[in-house]
């Protein structure tokens, strides 16, 4: 069951799944969306040409890059084709050739696609349990799947990959592994998350891979442009208290 949920005294419209479980929203007054952790891509490729996003939702992320970046493409991958027809009708879906919703399992359309991106952004609902089996999203958390998300990119683009886990235990195990595959096919993975002082609660963490020569220093000049205004101030300094400075025992 979907739902979609507006709140006019926050000006938010959220669209949530099962019971209450939070998919994606956006600030009805902007457009923006709530989830700021696909505008880490701007430090790696400020201006994409072609994205892909696995895992659409209501297409909060991708109907926002695709109105103020001005891309040649989006592909956004959602297997749900209600999700899709609520997103048409609660979060204004664009409507152009240019950007493309393809109803089939990520993994399939990996396989076949021969595109190449400037950036991917991952967020499936990944957790350590979904990971592991092979009926989840396993081929895709494997060292093969990262390896082909590798071989999907573009000259020095980025992957943007997100798990819902916690900083401990078993899902630090496998929070290790990933960041291992993640070494093996990129020059340079940066690890962010939500609660690093509390490992115990469940969060979201998120893998920024790059093969691109780059600094997190840099100034984040994509976001003083003009067409950005609509970006809450201080987004970036948000964004860069949640880096893992030496991420577990792999640092």
């Amino acid at each position: 069951m979907l739902t979609v949920i507006e709140n006019r005294k926050n000006h938010t419209r959220v669209m949530y799944a099962g019971n209450k479980l939070f998919m994606a929203g956006i600030d009805t007054r902007t457009g923006f969306p709530t989830d700021h952790t696909y505008f880490l891509a701007d430090i790696f490729a400020p201006r994409p040409n072609f994205v892909l996003v696995l895992g659409g939702g209501p297409n909060a992320v991708p109907t926002y890059v695709w109105r103020h970046y001005r891309p040649k493409s989006v592909h956004v991958v959602e297997r749900d084709y209600l999700t899709t027809l609520l997103a048409k009708r609660f979060f204004k879906l664009p409507r152009n050739k240019g950007f493309k919703v393809f109803h089939q399992d990520a993994k399939d359309f990996l396989r076949r696609s021969r595109n190449k991106y400037d950036v991917i952004y991952f967020n499936l609902g990944l957790t350590r349990k979904r990971g592991l089996k092979k009926d989840g999203l396993f081929e895709l958390s494997s060292q093969k799947g990262i390896e082909n998300l590798a071989n999907r990119l573009r000259e020095n683009g980025v992957v943007i990959y997100v798990i819902i886990a916690r900083l401990e235990g078993q899902d630090l195990v496998f929070l290790e592994k990933c960041l291992s595959y993640f070494k093996k096919s990129f020059a340079s993975c940066y690890v962010f998350s939500d609660f690093q002082k509390r490992p115990s609660k469940i969060q979201t963490v998120v893998f920024v891979a790059t093969n691109a020569k780059t600094s997190l220093q840099k100034e984040y000049t994509t976001f003083l442009d003009s067409r950005h205004r609509m970006h809450p101030k201080k987004i970036y300094e948000t964004l860069m208290t949640k880096l893992i400075d030496k991420p577990w025992k792999l640092s």
